[in-house]
């Protein structure tokens, strides 16, 4: 006997398939680079508004290491070189005592060289003395740093290449009875990587010709007299009062900042001065007496003009290719004459002269605003400018000119209806 046993069948849901969630694509790579540049600049934008220095700058400083902090704050202890107390010394001779009329110079060579020059002044001795700091950051088996002098040129040599880095300083004591016209004929120092200050050279010495080339650093101005003064500056910056040289007072500096006062002269009335920067601002105060020329790359100029009184007629020059100048004459010597030329090309210009001016002032510009006033000034529209008379129109001129860029020029007091 057969039993079967039946079943019944139930239906069992199967459960829902599990499928994987869409996948986002993320940003693409220069997406993210936009936005995070849009971020960046954004911060600085708004740090600009609220502080006294620019962000942007602050940041260029920051990556530009130490050399650049040391040139802003040397006065409150910070010290750009490492530490080379632990370095090595120089075997060799590294102390000079040299007749005035013979010390003509002090060159340190070596692309991993670095240091600072210090001026001082000496009442112990009637020689120039030049003490020397040379230490290497290992033994120097090969004997690759040499200190040479050269009938009262000294030089210190120094490798390139190599894994030898070289700490080269120097203390130049000048005696402080160093009376007379070009007491030192002439004076030259050339380095790579170092502060150079003047600001501790008897104002009594008189030096014929007067000459700095550094590399990448700093100088520090001083109120030295001289026939020809050329400080040149590859990287870095000027700083400090400088009194204008007889004849030429020269100021090169092609990458950096220079803030500088030049408001006496040697003697006479008839020296020149010219100041050039590559990529910089400058800030400063200048008495004209000869000529003075400012011309500016890129950057900003910033400065403060008297002209002095002086027998020829004088000629002051402020160019700036990319950035802002603001130009304030404040004072004209009653006799003094003058031409004026203040040019740029992409910019504005704030240009200020005296109550007491007398001449003619023209203005134009391809891009942008003009505005030209003062008291008792007879302003007349011209094609692309104004042009602007007072007193006697022939006694002096001035140019005021920019391709793209804003004018704004005021002679003395504004007047609420001049245009």
């Amino acid at each position: 006997m057969s039993s079967t046993t039946s079943y019944p069948q139930e239906k069992v849901e199967l459960p829902a398939p599990v499928t994987a969630p869409a996948r986002r694509e993320g940003p693409g790579f220069l997406v993210t680079l936009l936005r995070c540049s849009v971020i960046f600049f954004g911060t600085l934008f708004l740090l600009d508004l609220f502080a006294e220095e620019p962000a942007s700058h602050r940041a260029v400083k920051g990556c530009m290491g130490a050399m650049e902090r040391h040139g802003r704050d040397h006065h409150h202890g910070q010290h750009p070189f490492p530490p080379v107390h632990k370095w090595k010394p120089f075997q060799g001779i590294s102390h000079f005592e040299l007749e005035p009329e013979i010390a003509t110079g002090l060159t340190i060579k070596g692309a991993k060289t670095f240091g600072k020059i210090v001026f001082e002044t000496s009442k112990l001795s009637d020689k120039v003395v030049i003490d020397l700091d040379v230490k290497t950051s290992k033994t120097d088996k090969n004997s690759e740093v040499t200190v040479v002098n050269d009938n009262g040129y000294i030089t210190v040599n120094a490798p390139d290449t190599g894994r030898l880095k070289t700490f080269a300083s120097a203390k130049i004591q000048i005696p402080s009875n160093l009376f007379g016209t070009y007491g030192l004929p002439k004076f030259e120092v050339d380095v790579p990587q170092h502060l150079v200050d003047l600001s501790g050279l008897p104002e009594s010495l008189e030096i014929g010709e007067l000459i700095v080339r550094v590399a990448k650093g700093f100088v520090k101005a001083g109120p030295v007299h001289t026939n020809t003064t050329q400080l040149t500056v590859v990287k870095g910056g000027l700083r400090g009062a400088l009194t204008s040289a007889r004849e030429s007072t020269n100021i090169d500096v092609a990458n950096g900042n220079v803030t500088v006062d030049i408001t006496k002269i040697s003697s006479g009335s008839e020296g020149s001065s010219t100041i050039h920067l590559g990529d910089g601002d400058l800030k400063g105060t200048f008495s004209v007496y000869n000529s003075t020329t400012i011309d500016v790359a890129k950057g900003s100029i910033y400065v403060t003009v008297d002209f002095a009184d002086a027998e020829t007629r004088a000629e002051l020059s402020t160019k700036i290719a990319s950035g802002d100048a603001r130009v304030f004459v404040n004072s004209i010597a009653a006799e003094r004459t003058f031409d004026a030329y203040h040019t740029s090309i992409s910019g504005s210009q704030l240009i200020t002269y005296p109550e007491n001016f007398q001449g003619t002032v023209t203005s134009r510009n391809l891009v942008g605003n003009i505005k030209l006033a003062g008291k008792d000034l007879a302003v007349e529209k011209t094609l692309a400018g104004r042009v602007g008379k007072k007193g006697d129109s022939e006694r002096n001129s001035v140019s005021v000119k920019a391709a793209k860029g804003d004018l704004d020029i005021l002679i003395g007091d504004e007047v609420e209806d001049d245009e």
